[in-house]
């Protein structure tokens, strides 16, 4: 912001004052679309989640019978023979074996810990829009069109 006062308070800015304005626009934008991927990579973490709880609580409503992934978008009939115990990662491609309920609440918990850096990550992604509407308002008025 610094940049932009300097800017209007004074009649032009200099050139190097335009090309400085110039660099912190393409630094923010390139740092709103980083923030913008990460969202909604964080988008997809919580709807997997969101779905893997559902099946939890299908499963503990009595449900075996399932669809299974192979791969390449092939799925196999499948029947769940264990229905008190699930396996979840818990990081750096470890899993451990939890109770059903367990599960449930790791999983939950995960949701809502990512549900809170999606909403970190919202507000940081505003508050560089906001930067860069008022960087870009000013630079429209120096340089060519």
């Amino acid at each position: 912001m610094g940049e932009m006062e300097g800017a209007s308070s004074r009649e032009t800015p200099s050139r190097e004052e335009i090309g400085l304005m110039y660099a912190r626009y393409q630094r923010l934008q390139a740092e709103a679309e980083s923030v913008a991927q990460q969202l909604e990579i964080l988008k997809m973490s919580m709807g997997e989640i969101e779905r893997a709880v559902m099946a939890i609580e299908e499963i503990e409503k009595g449900g075996t019978d399932v669809k299974m992934s192979v791969g390449a978008g092939a799925f196999v009939d499948a029947k769940i023979t264990n229905t008190d115990k699930v396996m979840v990662t818990i990081g750096s491609g470890l899993s451990v074996e939890k109770d059903i309920n367990d599960a449930k609440e790791f999983l939950k918990k995960r949701k809502d810990n990512i549900t809170k850096a999606y909403e970190e990550g919202s507000k940081t992604l505003r508050e560089l829009t906001q930067q860069l509407e008022e960087l870009g308002r000013v630079l429209n008025q120096y340089l060519p069109k």
